[in-house]
């Protein structure tokens, strides 16, 4: 995501910063998270517990998505389209006690493009759990102290809203990045798992939605890594948008000819003429997102990061050769072989990494997937011959909707202009990777929230859905509820009778 799309939050702005971002989640609709840190491992909270106390955080993202009414769109647009305003902000950190870095958090953060030269010069200093802040005196400035209250401040913002506005939080597959921020920014993390839940249900009373789980366990999908969610779900609503929209453009006209048609649906009347499947096509809610740009940022601040920004997700743009690019090919036998690395289809990684030979672009997967879906269908409807082309904008070839997508993408990602000139990649596999970075996941996680919610709906997702968070090798999620048997921890205890003012501030 180009630096212009998100604001990048540092020791040099932090301060400057606070009050607006502030504002900006208090319009928020809900809020999704993404963190970055130098250790990963274990499955179960015995195990993941430790790495988190020795590990540090390196980024946070975090993007607010706004819902907002629009009183000038048409009646199309209000009935089958919600439209969110995003806002999304980087958090580079620094954690000032000593911690771990895993050789393979290391690799896999450089491969995605994290600087750590621009981590040690700009990160925000925090100290972990009740680890005692720094003196007012410190001679650093701004004071660390100032910086690491600061920064704690704007996550209790988030409490607050939870309680006040009910503002949900939304992770994927976030489990590990909850005990990291509530390591971080919150106290000491709990021995028991027990004593955790009943915090995090404390901290959140709006709920987490964890929308790995919701993928997995409730929609059923064939893969669930961020980046495949993000792009399938990027395609289906831009198909339902112009679909919807295509729909009426074709009843319009006919309408205008001043012949109706009984038996539409809605009450809408149609000329005679209009094609039966178009008087009977079952239209489906969209959302469109409009990405701010980045707020003011001081001037020094922008010297500072000047040239500095190395999370441009511009490659994520840069689709097949061509927009008849097949997926796979007949081998010997007269079988399909496919062109893409079927590991990464499914688990969004590889073990050969660059050196796989087979691609990881997902507009490549998808259209493999969608044409094994829908090719007896699409076929059947060609040789009918019986529709209007028109009812098929941005679905009547794979060409075509790349153009589409990568029309609207423009206007959300543009390039940035490097200061040395870089050789073009040559890797099949190098398109994948930039898909990764705090702030872009965190807004890839509110995407596919927001298709979520309408797929199934607010009171669904809420009745249902709410406060399950997926875990690894497990049939059934962890509730996030407070067991009766179960009691809130030492340290989130004392945190919130501080809060109430219920014993005094040490």
């Amino acid at each position: 995501m180009a630096s212009h799309f998100y604001n990048d939050i540092t020791r040099e702005n932090i301060l400057q910063m606070a009050l607006a971002i502030n504002h900006i989640l208090d319009k928020a609709s809900f809020i999704s998270i993404d963190t970055e840190f130098t250790g990963l491992g274990g499955k179960g909270y015995d195990t993941r517990a430790p790495l988190v106390k020795s590990h540090a955080l390196v980024a946070v993202g975090l993007t607010s998505f706004e819902r907002i009414s629009n009183s000038s769109s048409d009646d199309a647009q209000q009935k089958w389209g919600t439209q969110y305003v995003a806002q999304n902000f980087s958090f580079l950190l620094s954690c000032q006690t000593e911690y771990t870095v895993n050789p393979s958090s290391l690799s896999f953060l450089i491969e995605s493009g994290f600087d750590f030269n621009k981590q040690i010069k700009l990160g925000i200093p925090y100290y972990c759990g009740s680890d005692p802040l720094p003196s007012m005196q410190d001679p650093s400035h701004p004071p660390k102290r100032t910086l690491t209250t600061s920064l704690r401040n704007i996550f209790s913002h988030l409490l607050r809203l939870s309680r006040t506005r009910r503002v949900p939080i939304i992770i994927h597959n976030g489990l590990l990045d909850l005990m990291f921020l509530y390591h971080a920014f919150h106290t000491d993390l709990p021995t028991e798992l027990s004593a955790f839940v009943a915090d995090l249900s404390e901290m959140f009373p709006a709920g987490i939605y964890d929308t790995k789980y919701v993928a997995d366990y409730v929609t059923r999908e064939r893969s669930s890594f961020l980046a495949y969610l993000f792009r399938k779900y990027e395609r289906e609503q831009m198909r339902r948008q112009h679909e919807t929209l295509s729909v009426d453009v074709i009843v319009g006209e006919h309408e205008a000819e001043g012949v109706t048609h009984a038996g539409v649906p809605d009450g809408i009347k149609t000329a005679s003429r209009v094609p039966k499947e178009a008087a009977t096509v079952k239209r489906q809610r969209w959302f469109i997102v409009d990405i701010k740009d980045s707020l003011a940022v001081p001037l020094a601040s922008m010297r500072a990061l000047d040239g500095e920004d190395v999370h441009d997700n511009t490659n994520m743009l840069k689709r097949g050769k061509n927009g008849n690019e097949k997926g796979s090919i007949a081998n010997n036998g007269g079988q399909k072989e496919k062109l893409y690395c079927e590991q990464y289809a499914l688990h969004g990684f590889c073990r050969k990494n660059k050196q796989c030979g087979k691609s990881h672009d997902l507009d490549l997967i998808l259209d493999e997937e969608e044409a094994a879906q829908h090719g007896r269908k699409r076929q059947k409807l060609d040789d009918s011959g019986g529709l209007d082309n028109r009812m098929f904008i941005g679905t009547t070839s794979d060409s075509e909707h790349r153009k589409m997508v990568d029309d609207m993408q423009h206007n959300v990602v543009s390039s940035m202009h490097s200061t040395k000139e870089m050789p073009n990649p040559t890797s099949v596999t190098s398109s994948s990777s930039s898909y990764h970075s705090a702030h872009f996941d965190s807004y890839m996680t509110g995407f596919i929230f927001a298709h979520q919610l309408t797929e199934y709906g607010e009171m669904a997702m809420c009745d249902k859905h709410r406060n399950r968070l997926y875990l690894i090798g497990k049939d059934l999620p962890l509730r996030v509820e407070k067991s009766q048997f179960a009691t809130i921890s030492k340290g989130h205890d004392q945190i919130s009778r501080k809060a109430t003012g219920s014993i005094p501030k040490q």
